[in-house]
């Protein structure tokens, strides 16, 4: 049998586990203190970071607000003169070159037919079609026809307005809208004054 004696008094024995309860209350009393400093630090250098870069960004913004502003102001005036240049652009599409025309009517005018008016009117309208502003033309040619194919040669000057090439592509309608004998003193029986109205096809802006 054998004996084994303990010499070492209670109040002398000693753990011998490395990590004591102790230990492990020392430790993390140095630890979260630590943990939360450093936590606090890194906190601290990312705010002072952020308030670099806002001050960064702000003295950029010094630099570049009179220059946005004067931008906007350009890109006003640009804007406008975009409109203005459109808009000229649109009255010059829009106008008649009339000397093809009025230099054509000699020429489709029987000889014993006098002019006594010539007249054309504009309106503004909007065409269904390309849904614009358009100018619209009409031509009011009055005169008096002499002899007996009067009827004739009014028909003859409402057919050209039709066909020949300097109104054709150019014309909606062309109408004889008055006929009637000519009732002024010395005219024969025979004489008529008529009134033609052409009708130009809209030209949008």
């Amino acid at each position: 049998m054998s004996m084994r004696v303990n010499l070492i008094l209670q109040s002398e024995q000693r753990n011998p586990s490395l990590f004591t309860p102790k230990l492990l209350l020392r430790i993390l009393s140095f630890a979260v203190p630590a943990l939360i400093l450093m936590g606090a630090a890194s906190l601290v250098m990312k705010v002072m970071g952020m308030g670099a870069e806002c001050a960064k960004l702000e003295r950029e913004w010094l630099k570049t607000g009179p220059k946005q502003e004067q931008a906007i102001k350009l890109t006003g005036q640009l804007n406008s003169n975009r409109r203005i240049r459109d808009e000229l652009e649109g009255w010059h599409k829009a106008q008649m070159r009339w000397h093809g025309q009025l230099s054509a009517l000699p020429r489709i005018i029987p000889a014993a037919v006098q002019l006594t008016e010539l007249n054309v009117d504009q309106v503004l309208e909007a065409t269904e079609k390309e849904k614009a502003l358009a100018r619209s033309f009409t031509m009011q040619i009055r005169g008096r026809a002499v002899g007996r194919n009067a009827d004739v040669m009014v028909d003859e000057i409402e057919q050209n307005l039709r066909t020949i090439s300097e109104f054709a592509p150019l014309v909606e309608s062309v109408e004889v809208v008055s006929f009637m004998a000519d009732t002024a003193k010395g005219a024969s029986e025979d004489d008529r004054l008529f009134e033609i109205r052409c009708k130009f096809l809209p030209r949008a802006f």
